[in-house]
């Protein structure tokens, strides 16, 4: 099971604050203001280091008894902490739970939650998103097997890291809220809070799969699959949420990252058409579709890799990250950077936004 990252209120501002300077100057193709080393509001020490191979934290705390320093990698108890020597050590890991977004929400700049929460609630932004990140899934759901996959909440983490460091508003959920309704509300949040013509923003990390094709609108004969925590979500399904946002807001315009295995075109699989290098068009139905930018990590037949440490095609989106690129050459910078063993791909349906400047 992937162990919880906790960052205080402290330790959160310096990076999200560097994160931001980094971003609002221009920085290249990987993000320095967000490596280093911090001390949070309880003088733990947290460093930071990004890759290609992931978002390498290293978290460092004392003992709130005998002040012994508690070494741990990318996890924390939500709980002061105490050495092996004054708590019994599985009274300790019992005590770790998964990531919890309240502990885990990004400031901004130098406006603190309250004061952002009700700017928020206020305001329309240009862009609005939505994270989702699951390392498990309930065993219920799924004849037993609990669908352990490391480094999803880093991936959703950073994603509204990256979104906040903007001031535009951005929600993230995590395993037992990544349900049909939790994806559905946390969409609707996003989409309430967005301004007209603004960029709906949606990206989701965990497992993902396929399976028969029931309707025959698959030329491959297989269906591709969100694993959610309460069960799968069809492809077809996601087409339907997709065009529930175009029936309320056709103005918008939606991307959508997904960093799961078989994700080609998990939001509506079927045949796509040939459009520009690294880009390709679903092919029509005939009728009005979403304005939509897919970014997949993967092929339908294919994999997402990771680690505890994050998704290798979120991390490479991460350092990829330039505000004076466009969509287009985003992603292709980012697939650049990713191992041959892992080829994402691009698609879009209704209008192409792809050569328009990130978040404009």
């Amino acid at each position: 099971m992937k162990k919880a990252l906790k960052l205080t209120a402290a330790t959160l501002l310096a990076l999200t604050a560097g994160l931001a300077l980094g971003i609002l100057s221009g920085c290249s193709t990987s993000l320095p203001p967000i490596t280093g080393t911090y001390i949070n509001d309880d003088g733990d020490t947290v460093t930071v280091n990004t890759s290609t191979n992931g978002l390498n934290i290293t978290y460092v705390e004392a003992c709130q008894t005998c002040g012994a320093p508690i070494p741990l990698t990318a996890s924390t108890p939500l709980v002061p902490a105490e050495c092996d020597n004054c708590s019994d050590i599985r009274a300790r890991h019992q005590q770790r739970s998964t990531l919890l977004p309240s502990r885990l929400q990004p400031l901004s700049g130098r406006k603190n939650l309250a004061q952002q929460e009700r700017l928020r609630s206020e305001s329309l932004y240009p862009v609005s998103a939505a994270a989702a990140g699951l390392t498990a899934v309930d065993p219920r759901a799924y004849n037993g097997w609990p669908g352990n996959c490391p480094g999803c909440d880093i991936d959703a983490w950073i994603m509204q890291c990256l979104i906040t460091s903007f001031d535009y508003p951005c929600s993230a959920i995590y395993n037992k809220q990544v349900t049909l309704s939790g994806v559905i509300a946390s969409a609707d949040q996003a989409l309430n809070r967005l301004a007209p013509n603004g960029l709906l923003f949606l990206t989701i990390s965990g497992h993902g799969s396929h399976t028969r094709d029931l309707n025959g609108d698959e030329p491959s004969g297989q269906d591709q699959q969100l694993c959610l925590w309460d069960g799968k979500l069809l492809d077809d399904q996601v087409w339907i949420l997709l065009n529930r946002i175009r029936t309320r807001r056709p103005d918008v315009r939606i991307l959508m990252i997904s960093d799961t295995c078989h994700s080609g075109s998990n939001y509506r699989s079927s045949r796509p058409m040939a459009f520009a290098p690294g880009i390709s068009k679903r092919a029509s139905s005939g009728s009005a579709e979403p304005n939509l930018l897919h970014f997949a990590g993967c092929s339908d037949s294919s994999y997402s890799y990771g680690s505890s440490q994050g998704g290798v095609f979120t991390t490479a989106l991460i350092d990829a990250f330039d505000p004076y690129l466009t969509y287009a050459q985003w992603f292709n910078t980012a697939a650049a950077l990713m191992p041959a063993s892992q080829k994402p791909v691009m698609e879009f349906t209704g209008t192409y936004f792809g050569d328009h400047l990130i978040f404009k």
